[in-house]
């Protein structure tokens, strides 16, 4: 049997923010944006041609908010490791991140 992770949460300062990023600077689709009431939402979005999704989750309080940007303590995450293919089409794109500007808003 074929295991892979479907999902993974991602702790982001803001919704709206977070969901422009991932469809404009990674060409990510946005599968899901349901209220959940109280201020919360499931935001689901995903890579093109499939993958991993992303639900994105809205910091509540200082100590989540401390961790946006930071969700894996300095090291790479997952969302590091998008594969060659990946890559090189991102780059024909000009999807790549190097600049600290094509950054998430509020990760430093």
């Amino acid at each position: 049997m074929t295991q892979s992770i479907a999902t993974i949460a991602v702790v982001v300062a803001d919704y709206d923010a977070a969901v422009a990023f991932y469809r404009a600077k990674l060409g990510f689709t946005l599968l899901a944006d349901i209220d959940m009431g109280g201020g919360k939402r499931w935001v689901l979005v995903a890579p093109e041609g499939g993958g991993a999704r992303l639900l994105l989750a809205k910091a509540d309080g200082p100590e989540q908010s401390a961790h946006v940007g930071n969700q894996t303590g300095g090291r790479v995450g997952a969302g590091g490791w998008r594969g060659r293919a990946g890559a090189r089409r991102d780059q024909k794109r000009g999807r790549c991140l190097p600049r600290a500007q094509d950054r998430l808003p509020g990760v430093p």
